[in-house]
C-alpha cells in the first residue's frame, strides 16, 4: 500500500504514465515561442520532434450533452504544432502545444529495477515543467494559461504468457468476464473496445479501453509477442483562474481512480501476479 492508502504493485504492468493540464488557448503563443521555449530546458531536454496537433477534450454533463466527449478545434490562425522534448535516455518526454501541456513516463512493464517511477516523481516532474511554462510565457509577456481540464493516462501492456495464455483466459479483467466467450459456436480471437464511467458529482469521467496488439519482445526485439493493451484515462474539469495547486488536487484525483479501478477490475490472481499490496 502507499503512503496515501492506496493499493500497491511490485511490477505492475504499466508501460506510460502521462500527466497533463488542457488549457484555454494563448492568443500569441506561436511556433516560435514554443521552441524558444524549447531551447529554455534544451540542456535537460536535448531532443525534440514535432507531433500531430491534439484536439481539445471535455467532459460535458447534463441533459442534451452527447456520448461522446465534445471535441474542440483550435481558433484558425494558431498553429497545429505539438512539441515533444525527451531526455538523453527517453524515458521522459514533455509534450507541450497551444492548449495543453503533458508529461509522460515512457518505460516496460515490471521494471521497477531499471527505474519505475512511484508517482510521487511523475508528479513531481509535472509541476516542475508546468512552473517553467508559466514562468516563460509571463516572463514573455504573453500572460498566464487558463486551465480548463485536468487529465491522466495509464497505459498497461499486458503480454501474453503472464496472466493469460489464450483469449479465453481474458476474463481476469472483470469487466469481460465470460460475456466474450461463445462456447462452440466460435473461438474468440481479438477483442477492442471500452467503457465509460462517471466520477462521483460530475467531477469527470474514466475512460477505459482493451485492444489486442502485437510487439517486438522487450528482451528479443527478433521475437513478437502477443500483448493486451488496457488503457486508462480520467479527465476532469477545472476553473480558469485554477493555481497550480488545483491542478495537481485534479491530477491526484485521476490518479486515484485509475489505481482503484485498476485493482477492482483485475480479479484476485491477476492483481497477485502482479504483487499487489494493499
Amino acid at each position: 500500500m502507499t503512503s496515501d492508502g492506496l493499493p500497491d504493485y511490485e511490477t505492475p504492468p504499466v508501460v506510460e504514465t502521462i500527466l497533463g493540464v488542457q488549457f484555454d488557448a494563448i492568443e500569441r503563443l506561436s511556433t516560435p515561442f514554443l521552441s524558444l521555449f524549447w531551447s529554455s530546458l534544451r540542456d535537460e531536454w536535448p531532443i525534440v520532434v514535432e507531433a500531430a496537433y491534439l484536439e481539445s477534450k471535455f467532459e460535458r454533463f447534463g441533459a442534451g450533452q452527447p456520448w461522446s466527449d465534445l471535441r474542440v478545434q483550435l481558433k484558425e490562425g494558431h498553429p497545429p504544432i505539438r512539441l515533444q522534448m525527451k531526455k538523453e535516455a527517453s524515458d521522459w518526454m514533455i509534450q507541450v502545444q497551444n492548449s495543453r501541456l503533458h508529461v509522460n513516463w515512457i518505460g516496460y512493464e515490471g521494471n521497477r529495477e531499471s527505474g519505475y517511477p512511484r508517482y510521487p516523481s511523475v508528479r513531481e516532474q509535472f509541476e516542475s515543467a508546468l512552473g517553467q511554462f508559466r514562468r516563460f510565457i509571463g516572463g514573455e509577456k504573453l500572460g498566464d494559461i487558463s486551465p480548463n481540464q485536468w487529465e491522466v493516462t495509464y497505459v498497461n501492456h499486458i503480454p501474453v504468457g503472464s496472466v493469460w495464455n489464450s483469449p479465453h483466459d481474458w476474463k481476469f479483467m472483470q469487466l469481460l468476464g465470460d460475456g466474450a466467450i461463445l462456447g462452440k459456436a466460435a473461438d474468440l480471437e481479438a477483442f477492442q473496445g471500452g467503457w465509460r464511467f462517471a466520477l462521483p458529482n460530475e467531477g469527470g469521467r474514466l475512460h477505459v479501453s482493451w485492444k489486442t496488439a502485437r510487439r517486438r519482445h522487450p528482451d528479443n526485439v527478433d521475437i513478437e509477442q502477443q500483448i493486451v493493451i488496457l488503457e486508462q484515462t480520467a479527465r476532469g474539469p477545472l476553473s480558469a483562474n485554477c493555481d497550480t495547486d488545483g491542478i495537481l488536487r485534479g491530477i491526484d484525483t485521476g490518479r486515484e481512480t485509475i489505481v482503484k479501478s485498476f485493482t477492482q477490475m483485475m480479479d484476485d490472481d491477476a492483481n497477485k501476479y502482479w504483487g499487489i499490496q494493499r
